[in-house]
């Protein structure tokens, strides 16, 4: 403005001693006020740039830091914290809180149809549409995180295991050729699959045939996350179609496993001592 008034004051003093003409006086009057519209506009986006500038760099470093963070997560605990979730006007859970720690063993049971699954469903990512927050080391929120990012330190166990057209190698390490022989073997000899050596791991698993039972089938499924070598891992149900034997067999090797064991079994007993829990929903 100061400027504006400036150079309206030099015209007028040229015109007065006519130096200028009158068109030219009002040419000079417009002109300036073009002139230093513009420059003012310039110095506003100028300023707007350095200020876009500068959060720019603010996010790029923050995310840098963020990712660093997520990176290689130490899993310390998982906290639920007001967990609400409903289906069909049906309210499955309700300002729901639960806590698990490193390295121990919850044995999860409730009814049928109450939840159960819905709940590892939630913790593994795959149900999202839900309100309240699970947090990781109490602060690495949930919402923060990638699915890849989840998928990355939890393994998850359904009760019915998917089975692919192809060798048993390759259902054990999904195809990761970087996982040796050796350590499948070892997972399949901790499921007691005492039958299968190193030339049988070529062998082919057809779903339609069913040359392996579905006992086999699953206890193939755990020693995949026993090789996936991940800090959690959620059971669902797994040794529903196992007999006796080979289900107390698959309860003491989740006792000693050196991980977070989220089991929910409707066949185990309460008083299981390979379980630190026992979490009634």
């Amino acid at each position: 403005m100061i400027l504006q008034q400036s150079w309206i004051i030099v015209a007028a003093v040229l015109y007065f001693l006519d130096l200028v003409k009158p068109g030219a006086l009002l040419l000079t009057t417009a002109c300036s006020s073009f002139f230093l519209s513009g420059f003012v506009g310039l110095v506003s986006d100028v300023s707007n740039a350095k200020e876009g500038k500068s959060l720019i760099k603010k996010y790029k470093i923050e995310n840098k830091i963020k990712k660093e963070i997520f990176k290689n997560i130490e899993f310390n605990e998982l906290e639920i914290r007001n967990l609400n979730y409903s289906v069909e006007n049906k309210q499955i859970f309700k300002n729901f809180n639960l806590e698990f720690k490193k390295n121990k063993k919850y044995l999860i049971v409730r009814e049928s149809g109450k939840g159960k699954s819905t709940l590892f469903r939630i913790i593994f990512g795959i149900i999202k549409n839900h309100s309240g927050d699970i947090f990781i080391n109490k602060n690495i929120n949930y919402k923060d995180l990638s699915d890849k990012q989840i998928k990355k330190i939890i393994s998850y166990l359904p009760q019915q295991p998917t089975v692919f057209d192809d060798s048993i190698r390759n259902n054990v390490n999904l195809w990761d050729k970087s996982i040796k022989d050796e350590k499948i073997l070892e997972a399949l000899k901790k499921v007691n699959l005492l039958n299968i050596d190193k030339q049988s791991l070529d062998t082919k698993i057809n779903p339609d045939n069913k040359n392996f039972s579905g006992g086999e089938v699953q206890r193939m499924a755990i020693a995949r996350a026993l090789v996936e070598d991940k800090q959690i891992i959620i059971m669902y149900e797994i040794t529903a179609s196992l007999d006796k034997f080979n289900r107390k067999s698959i309860e003491d090797l989740v006792g000693d496993l050196n991980k977070t064991v989220l089991y929910i079994s409707h066949t185990t007993e309460l008083d299981n001592k390979n379980f630190d829990y026992v979490i009634k929903l």
